[in-house]
């Protein structure tokens, strides 16, 4: 009896959990869509580059 009703506050709580998320993923994508994010971020564009550059070598 205490497990299920354990089990089935565990279920409840995954259940909110993935209604979170889901919000959460929304939210994202529609801030995404409203401010468009540049992949090539400076810091990281120029570490790849110093990268590539010694394996060239």
């Amino acid at each position: 009896m205490m497990q299920q009703m354990m089990q089935q506050e565990i279920s409840r709580a995954m259940e909110e959990q993935r209604r979170e998320i889901s919000a959460l993923k929304e939210m994202l994508a529609s801030s995404s869509r409203n401010a468009p994010i540049d992949e090539s971020d400076p810091h990281e564009g120029s570490t790849n580059s110093n990268n590539e550059d010694t394996s060239a070598n």
